[in-house]
């Protein structure tokens, strides 16, 4: 594998020098060399056989062997000692020259291996120099982007977002994530500077707010205090780039994505925001943001990150749209979120992060809808919340949360409607729960969880429907509820829980079954065993009656 630049580019590290053994100069040298080995082997030969046969014949001359007359056996013993002699004089040579040539080998082999190291460490060296002007350079333009960032032209501000954006598309290739966040929190941090949309359309450059300095006490002291507040000219473009970048930036065809980063969109100032299909897989933060102009879009975006916040955040744009939005962190809070545009849907959104809460929130929308949306964390509550939409609706929505939680919530408006929903939680409550709207309907909901509470809920509209709902958990109970609507029903409805309590009622008005004679309509039916109390119809709580009953 090749190795790689900071900058992601491929490098190649220089070849070691290959070691020649021989160049033409080395063979011409070993033909000589060869020749006279051979010639030297002949000569020793010689001399060593005339030694020999001058030795057997005794006499005669130690050149000439020929004229010495030996026998047979003499001369074969005089040709054997001479060839074992020279064999073995040429057996030591051959063994030194390869003693040499071996040590030869091995000094060239470990300065063939000194010289990669030099070169390895050459190389080493010039990648990390070039590194360091690399990141040099970087710094630089982080610098002038930011520069650019805080000019007062606009065109220059947006060739700032883009600079910036580039720089930390090199960081990412240089596997740098941490110098990926900070250009990040650059473009983060300046969506969070005060901005005023109206204020930018009418060229309002600064707002001041002047009110009284106090003491401990409450009392007013002289002297005024004035905050100032600084918008910059034709700054919309700007955060829309911003915007644009980050959501290119966070698509799943992105070629390079930013969805493991952070992103803190605190107390920001969010137009038009439109985030379709974006993944986030690290925490994402929009607390106190406030999400203004015709559209908010978060349709289809997915967070996956260990926590995602919009606390207190103020959704007043015309539509907010988080269709099919999946959150699937740790944590999921829309804690004291405000909704106040013409339309908010979740529909079909899912929600299975270990904790889910709208608690707190108030939508005030002209449309609230839930439909189809599933919730399977291990908590979901809407503690508090106020839904006073002209129409608010969870139809065939999906409870299977080990708590569900509407404890003191607040359904005024003209319609609420939990048409068939699934309650299959283990545990899932709408204690202290108000239903004032004037036309609530729960038709088709099924209630199978362990446990289902209305202790002490309120239901006061003019219709109240529970016609054809199921009810087949193993304790659901509307101990205290108060019913004082025109008319609630429960038509149809199928009680096949171990026990459903209606006992000690606070009020109990304009209550029907199918086995209470209803005005125009006889009992249809026989009240199951499993419905309680057994004394029908209840009997208002009282402190006295509760007292009998304990």
């Amino acid at each position: 594998m090749k190795p790689r630049r900071s900058d992601g580019s491929d490098e190649t590290i220089p070849a070691a020098p290959r070691v020649r053994w021989l160049d033409k100069k080395d063979g011409r040298r070993l033909i000589v060399f060869t020749s006279l080995g051979i010639g030297l082997t002949a000569g020793l030969v010689f001399a060593v056989m005339t030694i020999f046969v001058r030795l057997i014949g005794g006499e005669g001359s130690w050149w000439r062997i020929w004229t010495h007359e030996l026998g047979d056996g003499q001369w074969f013993e005089a040709s054997r000692v001479t060839v074992a002699l020279v064999a073995l004089t040429v057996a030591g040579g051959a063994a030194y020259l390869a003693y040499r040539r071996q040590h030869t080998a091995d000094q060239n082999q470990k300065t063939a291996a000194e010289t990669q190291r030099i070169t390895a460490q050459a190389y080493a060296l010039s990648i990390k120099q070039h590194d360091a002007t690399l990141r040099r350079e970087r710094r630089d333009r982080f610098t002038d982007a930011a520069a650019q960032l805080a000019h007062t032209s606009a065109a220059v501000r947006i060739a700032g977002v883009y600079a910036m954006a580039a720089l930390a598309d090199d960081w990412h290739a240089a596997n740098d994530p941490a110098e990926v966040q900070t250009c990040v929190d650059v473009l983060c941090g300046y969506l969070r500077l005060p901005y005023d949309p109206e204020a930018t359309e009418n060229h309002q450059t600064r707002t001041t707010v002047t009110t009284h300095q106090f003491i401990p006490g409450g009392r007013t002291v002289s002297g005024q205090v004035e905050k100032h507040f600084e918008y910059r000219q034709n700054d919309r473009e700007v955060r829309a780039t911003i915007l644009r970048v980050i959501k290119n930036h966070l698509e799943l065809s992105a070629a390079v994505s930013w969805g493991d980063r952070v992103f803190d969109f605190h107390s920001a100032v969010l137009e038009d925001f439109d985030i379709n299909r974006a993944i986030f897989r690290g925490p994402v933060s929009f607390d106190g943001a406030t999400f203004t102009g015709k559209t908010t879009r978060f349709d289809e975006a997915k967070f996956t990150g260990e926590q995602t916040t919009f606390d207190g955040a103020k959704f007043t744009g015309a539509s907010t749209s988080f269709c099919k939005a999946e959150f699937t962190g740790k944590t999921t809070l829309f804690d004291g979120a405000d909704f106040t545009g013409e339309r908010t849907s979740f529909d079909g959104a899912k929600f299975t992060s270990g904790w889910t809460t709208f608690d707190g929130a108030k939508f005030t929308s002209g449309w609230t809808t839930f439909d189809g949306a599933i919730f399977t964390s291990e908590s979901t509550l809407f503690d508090g919340a106020i839904f006073t939409s002209e129409s608010t609706t969870f139809d065939w929505a999906t409870f299977n949360s080990s708590h569900t939680s509407f404890h003191t919530a607040i359904f005024t408006g003209k319609r609420t409607t939990f048409d068939g929903v699934e309650f299959t939680s283990e545990r899932t409550t709408f204690d202290g729960a108000k239903f004032n709207s004037a036309h609530t309907s729960f038709h088709w909901a099924k209630l199978t969880g362990a446990q289902t509470t209305f202790h002490w809920a309120e239901f006061t509209g003019e219709h109240t429907s529970f016609d054809e709902a199921e009810f087949t958990g193993e304790q659901t109970s509307f101990h205290w509820a108060k019913f004082i609507g025109n008319q609630t029903s429960f038509d149809g409805s199928r009680f096949t829980g171990e026990v459903t309590s209606f006992d000690r009622p606070v009020e109990w008005r304009n209550v029907y079954f199918d086995w209470d004679p209803k005005p125009g309509r006889v009992a249809t039916a026989v009240k199951p065993e499993s419905v309680k109390p057994t004394e029908w119809p209840p009997k208002n709580f009282t402190m006295e009656s509760d007292e009998t009953h304990t």
